[in-house]
């Protein structure tokens, strides 16, 4: 498939019913499933809250701020900040055109996620290009007052939602400003750099097709001896240009890049049965020796890829797949013990 023909499929975030009518569709990439997800908000509610289930969920970004709350079981989030296991009563923070992807970890899990237009931080013009350091959000006892508020406001957004009584969108509405005050008020910041091109429409192809040429040559070769350097003269381009460019637009080096294609892809290879041995599946993956490839596998998700193969070979979930409809009625209980002002 060329490049240029990329299709557009609808990215299923299984999202309810009862939620205000929005569209949401992703350019994907032909190998890696690098996807540029546009997400359409409602004039009157710039916002999209809904439960799912993360099975595997791959690289990919889009122009809303995301809000995660994980309601039971585990789950992988990959962000430019690195690797984030986030578990149950735990938060997580996507910002604004970042790229992302996730994964279970074998077993059921229940996030809520509130999805939300960086224009609806009205008060705050940089805040679509504001990075916030969540490091220590959900462990650090001097953040835990903010950490209690932000899924309290999160609850309590969601069942205004469920009810829908009178008033309810200036209730979101609320909430949404709340949200970011908090975070403002509670979080350290950066700000990235102006006019992220992901977020100019006349500007993203372009950059899609940039950078899709990029994930497909290292999806292709990832078995191989992969550099910054090789890519850029199977491309044409200078190494100091992809460089930069990778990490203007991704938050990571390219580096970091490799490494998280390659277990992404021993991920997928030990979740199999009948994968050979460690060190089969570390050189199919382009790791140069086992030692290597334990040593990266353990940095990133906290164990060896044997204890992981232990675990988790009864797992299920394929690459590319998106979010898995999640039970509303269990969802609602677990949610409940957070909502901040008693609902009837």
């Amino acid at each position: 498939m060329a490049l240029e023909d990329v299709p557009v499929g609808v990215f299923d975030d299984g999202s309810p019913s009862k939620a205000p009518t929005c569209s949401s569709t992703a350019v994907e990439g032909p190998a890696l499933g690098w996807q540029v997800e546009r997400i359409g908000f409602p004039v009157e509610l710039p916002v999209r809250l809904f439960f799912h289930d993360v099975r595997d969920v791959g690289l990919h970004l889009h122009s809303a701020f995301e809000l995660l709350l994980v309601l039971s079981g585990e789950v992988d989030l990959h962000t430019a900040a690195g690797l984030q296991r986030v578990r149950a009563g735990e938060l997580a923070l996507v910002h604004a055109g970042e790229p992302h992807a996730s994964h279970d970890l074998g077993g059921a899990n229940l996030v809520l996620c509130l999805q939300l237009d960086p224009a609806s931080a009205r008060h705050d013009p940089d805040f679509r290009r504001r990075r916030f350091e969540i490091e220590g959000l959900n462990s650090e006892a001097p953040l835990r007052p903010l950490r209690d508020r932000l899924r309290g406001l999160l609850a309590s957004m969601m069942w205004e939602q469920r009810l829908q009584r009178p008033g309810w969108k200036l209730e979101m509405e609320a909430a949404v400003l709340q949200i970011v005050s908090c975070l403002l008020r509670g979080l350290p910041s950066t700000l990235c750099h102006e006019g992220h091109p992901m977020l100019l429409p006349e500007e993203e192809q372009a950059l899609g097709r940039r950078l899709q040429r990029v994930c497909q040559y290292v999806q292709e070769h990832v078995a191989e001896p992969v550099s910054v350097g090789s890519v850029a003269q199977a491309l044409g381009w200078s190494s100091g240009y992809l460089a930069r460019l990778f990490k203007a637009e991704t938050g990571s080096t390219f580096g970091q890049f490799i490494t998280l294609v390659r277990l992404r892809r021993a991920i997928d290879v030990l979740s199999r049965p009948g994968n050979g041995t460690l060190l089969d599946v570390a050189l199919a993956c382009g790791f140069p020796n086992a030692k290597a490839f334990n040593l990266a596998f353990r940095r990133a998700l906290g164990c060896t890829p044997g204890e992981w193969r232990l675990a988790h070979r009864e797992a299920t979930g394929g690459a590319g797949s998106a979010y898995g409809a999640a039970n509303e009625l269990d969802a609602m209980r677990l949610l409940q013990p957070y909502v901040e002002s008693p609902f009837c």
